[in-house]
């Protein structure tokens, strides 16, 4: 049996205060990467930015370690944070940034040894291989901040201070784009002065962090682990093992539609689809800030089984992200040619590049939820499914309908590939789901696949008002409740107790704004009671009071 009046005020509100932040996270890094090329190409020439592109592999190869560890030990961190079982948190966090420290450590001993070799690998021009091998030698050893401290911002979420974690990533990209001009254009370092400029970067970024940490401003989790508990490694990666995918695929993609945009309409095709890519930079900061938002928030209520909070949750998520994609799908519908000025476009290429443009933004309406399903299943522990759902958009679906609409009708088919994959990838998700659902004898319900609760497990789930009179009448309301599901009357007075101490505490504690609410989740099964209260404002555990302190 369920009791419920719940609305999705407080989560919403949460989810709105996680939101800026990671989007103006996202906002930095990209516009980093934008001026940081203009910068580099400026003071040394379109050479040196080649050479910092030819590097890019091992930035690749930086992301997709950070992506791994980094969604995966924030999900598993607040899923057991969830289930309050912060010794587990501080386990899975501690174990997340110190194999982080490891690999990076390992990453650079090891480039630095084989530099060399690793250098002609990469590079194949011999009059640049000094220069590129000078770029390489710093920006693997900016590997050993990079890595950690891009997880440390990944986790920012999970710990509640969203915030902080933007402010490092501006620091870190703000201070990297202040010593390009430095280093290259003052100290006439070349384009090694590019890396170096890039660790210093994260230097700051890592100082920011330190001085936050001493002033109290942030505890971080974490603590040295005994050696088995690093067991746990491979579970914590297997976690965030979608999103890295989706790095790979993305990489796989863009590799092979440049191969083919040129087989079939030379630099032109090039040409525009490298416009297209910058549209979905531009969109990736807005979807990807609005799920970096989604995963703690809907790892803790999956840990706390909090059904009810991650379907209110997750519909909130979709609505953001379509009126976003809708967004930028009006813009470029209406406005490509904003793309073709920015970016110099030749006339030659104009009319073919804002057909392409309006082609390829349509997929923006279908991605979007595909993108959010991949990293909520990530979440809900359906790993194969995730990673499923990442190869079919990234390797698979793409590269299939880029060779078949191609084939019929030339360049064009490659724009028309993008929306007919990410709609056929929509659908199967949603074929599957339902699938699934009917498969499962009731265990499973809707899209989002949420587990039912055994029949024996009774669900007390209400928002009060706070200044409302009525804000009290919850408390009567559990005591009846516990009763009548079979708990004994004393008991039942206790947990009715220590929802009453919540309540008032709440009151004390909060601004008592008009929109001021709190979310009551009581589960019982057989005698046991276990209590979530949910408000925006400090936390407070009942059972930490010295006895004689309740009112």
């Amino acid at each position: 049996m369920k009791r419920s009046e719940r609305s999705g005020f407080i989560l919403n509100r949460k989810f709105s205060q996680f939101l800026l932040p990671t989007i103006f996270s996202n906002i930095a890094i990209s516009l980093n990467e934008f001026v940081d090329g203009i910068l580099v190409s400026q003071l040394l020439g379109a050479e040196a930015m080649a050479l910092v592109n030819v590097a890019s592999p091992v930035m690749f190869l930086f992301a997709f370690i950070y992506m791994f560890l980094g969604v995966g030990g924030s999900i598993v961190y607040s899923e057991f944070s969830g289930k309050q079982d912060t010794k587990q948190a501080r386990i899975a966090y501690s174990v997340t940034i110190l194999t982080s420290l490891f690999i990076s450590a390992f990453i650079v001993i090891f480039g630095l040894v084989f530099l060399g070799p690793l250098s002609k690998a990469l590079c194949t021009e011999a009059s640049a291989l000094g220069e590129f091998t000078d770029y390489l030698r710093f920006l693997l050893i900016s590997g050993i901040l990079i890595i950690p401290i891009q997880i440390i911002i990944i986790n920012m979420a999970a710990l509640g201070c969203p915030r902080i974690g933007t402010i490092i990533n501006i620091i870190a990209n703000v201070v990297n784009l202040f010593m390009d001009y430095v280093y290259i254009h003052f100290l006439n370092m070349g384009l090694k002065g590019a890396a170096l400029a890039t660790f210093t970067g994260y230097l700051a970024g890592a100082i920011y962090l330190l001085i936050m940490v001493l002033m109290g401003r942030i505890k971080l989790p974490l603590a040295l682990q005994k050696v088995k508990e690093f067991k746990r490694v491979p579970s914590i990666m297997v976690r965030g093992s979608a999103s890295a995918t989706n790095q790979i695929g993305y990489c796989i993609k863009i590799a092979f539609c440049n191969w083919y945009a040129a087989r079939l309409a030379g630099m032109m095709g090039v040409t525009i689809f490298s416009l297209c890519m910058q549209v979905v930079s531009i969109a990736s900061i807005l979807i990807s800030g609005t799920i970096d938002a989604m995963i703690p928030i809907a790892a803790s209520l999956y840990g706390q089984r909090d059904h009810n909070g991650l379907q209110l949750l997750m519909k909130r998520v979709l609505k953001v992200q379509f009126a976003m994609n809708i967004l930028i799908l009006a813009l470029f519908e209406a406005f490509p040619n904003i793309m073709i000025k920015i970016y110099n476009v030749s006339p030659d290429y104009s009319a073919a590049a804002i057909l392409g443009l309006r082609i390829f933004s349509v997929m923006f309406v279908f991605r979007g939820f595909t993108l959010v399903f991949m990293s909520y299943f990530q979440v809900i522990s359906r790993k194969l499914y995730s990673v499923a759902i990442s190869l079919f958009d990234g390797v698979v679906g793409i590269i299939t309908f880029c060779l078949v609409f191609g084939g019929i009708v030339g360049l064009n088919g490659i724009w028309i590939a993008f929306p007919v994959n990410s709609l056929v990838l929509l659908c199967g998700i949603l074929l599957v789901n339902r699938m699934i659902v009917a498969r499962s004898n009731g265990r499973y319900t809707g899209n989002l696949l949420i587990e039912a609760e055994p029949d024996d497990v009774f669900i007390y789930d209400i928002t009060i008002r706070m200044n409302e009179p009525s804000a009290f009448d919850s408390v009567q309301e559990v005591q009846t409740f516990c009763q009548e599901h079979g708990m004994n009357e004393k008991r039942a007075v206790l947990i009715s107790l220590s929802v009453e101490e919540m309540i008032s505490y709440i009151m004390d504690n909060s601004p008592l704004r008009k929109d001021d609410h709190a979310d009551i989740l009581l589960r019982i099964h057989g005698n046991e009671a276990l209590i979530y209260f949910r408000s925006i404002g400090q936390p407070f555990e009942p059972t930490s009071v010295p006895e004689g302190t309740f009112s």
